[in-house]
């Protein structure tokens, strides 16, 4: 039985974490290469990854611990990565019915890579160290493949779906477009430079975000635009996140969005502060004035609220309410970007 305490599961099997975490990265490097030596398209690879790392979670603990673990690990996977803007793949039926069929052929190859690593990782009161290492190392590939902000996505929804009694993976919306992906050395981590007395100081971060939401057909829109300048003017950049939720739970939209634009900034530095302009007068509200309620909340809706309270206490974030008739260049991107999306799942639904 596996019990969540914080940051990991509490496995006590005869192999240590350290080594399940090394035997996992070398088992999807290996499958990885035979893989591709199969044909195996790297698209269906990570698909099949993704149903090992969460099927075999599935398998090896209890839903509240399932869910817990997802949702530690989703905060601590930070930044937009490339692709954020990216449209999921649409698939039609038949392209739908292949691609899961080479996942699962991806999928037992994984499964036997893993099997001939790990063997011996359970020890005689049936703990197992493994599943957490394979959802940690299929993270970090899925991450530069996906990128950030699907990933983050994608566990949500799988998260939400284990809290609701499925047993089984979801299908997650693959992105169209890849973020990043090293095919050689796709685990392999740079060491960290250290500061010298010669590198310029810090420069505290200035962020200008506008969040707005939208419903269509059955399910909520989200779109934010933001901007993130450096004091002294050596950085500047303009990024924008797109997100969709089934469902017209408008509350439950803007805390999605508001979520992805604190993971994508990540852990501020002092000096950084941010303005948070949004359509939803609730969220600014809730906020500023207090924490809504706790009682009658889910679990994952009142974890999802102390992450938004703490990020914004760190961000030193001045929230207001965007008004209808603002026009300033962030509120034009975000209505032109809200606009097309709108027109993209309009047409798709016909």
């Amino acid at each position: 039985m596996m019990g969540y305490e914080g940051n990991s599961l509490a496995l006590a099997g005869a192999m240590s974490a350290a080594t399940a975490k090394r035997c996992a990265r070398d088992a999807i490097q290996r499958a990885l290469r035979t893989s591709d030596g199969r044909g195996v398209k790297i698209g269906s690879f990570l698909l099949g990854l993704w149903q090992v790392a969460i099927g075999t979670l599935l398998e090896a603990g209890e839903g509240e611990d399932v869910c817990a673990l997802l949702v530690d690990r989703i905060g601590k996977i930070q930044g937009y990565g490339r692709n954020a803007d990216a449209a999921p793949i649409q698939y039609d039926d038949l392209s739908l019915r292949r691609r899961v069929a080479e996942a699962s052929y991806a999928a037992d190859i994984i499964v036997q890579a893993i099997d001939e690593f790990a063997e011996g990782s359970v020890d005689e009161d049936g703990d197992d160290p493994m599943p957490e290492a394979i959802l940690d190392a299929a993270i970090v590939l899925l991450s530069e493949a996906w990128g950030p902000v699907h990933l983050r996505k994608a566990m949500r929804e799988q998260a939400e779906a284990v809290a609701t009694g499925r047993t089984k993976p979801v299908m997650p919306a693959e992105p169209a477009v890849a973020n990043n992906l090293g095919r050689e050395r796709p685990f392999e981590i740079k060491s960290e430079k250290l500061a010298s007395k010669d590198e310029p100081t810090y420069a505290p971060r200035s962020v200008e975000a506008v969040i707005e939401t939208a419903a269509v057909r059955e399910c909520m829109i989200w779109v934010v635009a933001l901007t993130i300048r450096s004091s002294d003017g050596t950085r500047a950049e303009v990024r924008e996140v797109i997100g969709t939720r089934q469902g017209l739970d408008v509350k439950a939209a803007h805390i999605e969005a508001c979520l992805d634009l604190f993971r994508g900034l990540g852990s501020p530095r002092e000096g950084d502060q941010a303005r948070i302009s949004t359509n939803s007068s609730f969220l600014v509200t809730e906020v500023t004035e207090g924490a809504p309620a706790r009682s009658g909340m889910s679990a994952a809706e009142a974890t999802s609220w102390h992450e938004i309270e703490e990020a914004a206490r760190s961000w030193q974030v001045r929230w207001q309410v965007r008004q209808p008739a603002t026009d300033g260049p962030l509120d034009q991107r975000c209505d032109k970007i809200l606009r097309h999306k709108l027109a993209d799942v309009s047409k798709a639904a016909n």
